[in-house]
């Protein structure tokens, strides 16, 4: 839900922020800052995640408050203030503690070093892009701080999925109709560029990059592409190919269920994994193509605005530990007077992306059992 929320957060930021400027900024510029395919994502399918509003709540909670105010009065329904039990309150504000951040995060820093946008461009964003305030109503030029113990909890609990824990012992199938950047729901327009879907494909490579920053590997890992027409039905490319892989899982599976040695779990995921079985795309006339190189041309996908910030592909810093402005940070010499405007627009630095986040802490255990206000128990270690 972190990975997923986040994009969307940001696309919102920079919705906000493009509207409000007088800064021309083309439909290019747009989409590379925000790293996706078509700058349509921020302002077709991320626009229905508001959920960061304390009233984006379920139709049967508006009734409820609508009926009987008072006693429905305290309740809120943002992310963090649905998983109270989990994160825990402030102390000071009484609301949940909030994991979101976006302290010295350079919004733009790939597209300004490509020559993308301009250096003005690129500062006056990050000067005014803003953050959400705990009613998710946006404040420009106020960057927001997670509270630490809240993005500890998110590491510690799995809320932020590390690829840790039992992911490095079981066989993984990341099968996707591809919707980064076609219509996939007919009748539509073909090109109309809002008409995406918010699971776009990064989110498989961010997968992979987390198992292997995990684990060394990604033995357990599969990678299925497949072209999508119309709906998701049985005679789409998906249709036809979801069967095919299921059963590749299963061979999978029994081989490894078979296998009665004491092989750790992890060596019997990579030994019994089918030798056929390996990543591939499928085009709309149902060819396989296992080269992932000409996949990737059939198939772009992008990326989100924090890794276009700098961010890595793991995409697993939840509030980055910061650095003095660094000259070595941009592709061009930068006057001393354009270092001068980022040091005021960061007075506390900028992403150091080659350390750890803040409060950025292993997996503590599985099985999590929650009794309210951050306390928490598991099953099982996570090692």
């Amino acid at each position: 839900m972190l990975t997923f929320q986040r994009p969307l957060n940001d696309c919102n930021l920079l919705e906000r922020y493009f509207g409000g400027t007088d800064e021309p900024w083309t439909d290019v510029q747009k989409r590379e800052v925000s790293g996706k395919l078509t700058y349509g994502f921020c302002t077709g399918p991320a626009t229905n995640f508001p959920n960061l509003l304390p009233d984006n709540c379920d139709s049967s909670v508006v009734a409820a408050k609508a009926s009987e105010p008072e006693m429905w009065k305290g309740v809120r329904c943002t992310y963090q203030d649905n998983l109270v039990n989990v994160y825990g309150l402030d102390t000071e504000t009484g609301r949940a503690r909030s994991p979101w951040d976006n302290v010295g995060v350079q919004y733009g820093l790939l597209a300004f070093n490509d020559g993308i946008i301009s250096f003005h461009q690129f500062a006056e964003l990050n000067a005014r892009i803003g953050s959400h305030d705990t009613n998710g109503v946006i404040v420009p030029g106020q960057r927001a701080r997670a509270d630490p113990d809240a993005v500890r909890i998110a590491y510690e609990t799995g809320r932020l999925n590390t690829g840790q824990g039992g992911l490095r012992a079981i066989p993984i199938l990341d099968l996707r109709g591809y919707t980064d950047g076609i219509c996939t729901v007919a009748p539509c327009p073909p090109r109309d560029p809002t008409n995406v879907d918010v699971h776009d494909g990064y989110h498989t490579l961010v997968a992979r990059a987390r198992l292997l920053k995990a684990n060394g590997n990604t033995d357990n890992h599969v990678r299925i592409v497949t072209h999508e027409v119309g709906h998701r039905g049985p005679n789409s490319i998906l249709g036809i190919v979801s069967p095919r892989v299921v059963a590749q899982v299963d061979t999978w599976l029994t081989d490894m269920l078979a296998d009665r040695s004491e092989t750790p779990q992890a060596k019997k995921v990579a030994t019994h994994r089918p030798a056929d079985f390996v990543d591939a795309c499928y085009t709309a006339a149902g060819a396989q193509i296992t080269d992932m190189d000409r996949c990737a041309e059939l198939f772009p996908i992008a990326s989100d605005a924090r890794i276009v910030a700098g961010a890595p592909l793991a995409n697993d810093v939840l509030k980055c530990t910061v650095k003095p402005v660094d000259p070595n940070d941009y592709a061009v010499t930068l006057s001393a007077e354009q270092l001068g405007d980022l040091r005021r627009i960061f007075p506390e630095g900028v992403c150091d992306w080659s350390k750890p986040g803040v409060a950025q802490v292993p997996l503590a255990g599985t099985w999590a059992f929650y009794s309210g206000d951050a306390e928490v128990r598991y099953l099982r270690p996570a090692n």
